[in-house]
């Protein structure tokens, strides 16, 4: 994955991750799994080899309603974790924006997205015809 992101970032194509180290970065704090010195690394080493996207998509739910789907973390983390998330993209200056989820499908999740990135960028509808005419 991290190749992947890497030889594409560099090519300068446009690159939708579901989760990136920013998530894992907030995931481990929460977690306490891994050291302050260890997610000082990853930040330092990282997050600054590859560059920083050009937008975020913060897709945020009630602590509540993510537990009952995945029980990954307890709501109580969840509910760190989302504001770490926040903290993290206000600390490095990356342009984010807020997704709520209030019980919408996935999707129309990504629909709103999608919408959003090709409203930013009309030029990247174009390439996307060109480079695949069947879409």
């Amino acid at each position: 994955m991290n190749s992947f992101v890497i030889k594409n970032t560099f090519s300068s194509k446009i690159i939708i991750l579901d989760r990136y180290i920013y998530d894992l970065w907030a995931k481990d704090i929460v977690k306490r799994e891994l050291s302050g010195l260890t997610i000082s690394f990853v930040y330092n080493l990282f997050c600054r080899i590859i560059k920083f996207p050009s937008k975020a998509y913060f897709i945020y739910d009630d602590p509540k309603m993510i537990f009952k789907r995945k029980k990954e973390l307890t709501e109580i983390q969840i509910n760190i974790f989302q504001l770490l998330l926040n903290n993290i993209f206000n600390k490095i200056k990356v342009s984010f924006q807020k997704v709520p989820v209030k019980k919408r499908k996935p999707i129309d999740i990504a629909k709103q997205i999608l919408r959003d990135i090709i409203k930013s960028n009309p030029d990247l509808l174009i390439s996307i015809i060109k480079e695949n005419p069947r879409f």
